[in-house]
């Protein structure tokens, strides 16, 4: 992993936590997402900018998102309000949020994209539509190899 360092996590977690959530949603987190998760239950990275693998959208992460349901933006929250209210395929959930609060870095936990982690445009989606992978870019083919991406100026 590269050199970020994740600041203003939540409060600790273990793999307990991590199975309770996977058992109520019915999935299975990479290993690499649950390490990090166990590490550092969400925050704010140091290294923030990524950009698609088409290079059609460069971002900043703002926050990843930890599974406390206390949290205004937690896993818990987001997977309910958005994936589970068919906003987003249902093979993807968001893990992190971009500055505007609209668009998602989100991880797909099924079929045959398991691992991969995409940039989400919801703020391009129309209300109410179907969800689709049409508002959904590439931007990793693992958890790991998005946090060795990410770089601390536009100029990724």
């Amino acid at each position: 992993m590269n050199k970020i360092k994740i600041s203003n996590s939540s409060k600790a977690i273990n793999k307990k936590d991590i199975e309770n959530l996977e058992s109520k949603y019915e999935f299975i987190f990479p290993d690499e997402y649950k390490d990090f998760l166990i590490k550092h239950n969400g925050g704010e990275p140091s290294h923030e900018y990524y950009i698609t693998r088409n290079e059609k959208i460069y971002s900043i992460i703002s926050r990843f998102f930890p599974i406390d349901v206390n949290d205004k933006f937690s896993l818990q929250s987001e997977i309910e309000e958005i994936t589970m209210e068919r906003e987003l395929p249902s093979d993807l959930i968001p893990i992190a949020i971009t500055p505007n609060e609209s668009d998602r870095v989100v991880l797909c936990i099924s079929g045959k994209n398991y691992g991969k982690v995409f940039h989400w445009s919801w703020g391009a989606q129309e209300d109410n539509c179907e969800p689709s992978y049409e508002f959904v870019e590439i931007v990793a083919d693992s958890f790991n190899e998005f946090l060795d991406m990410l770089t601390d100026t536009r100029d990724v």
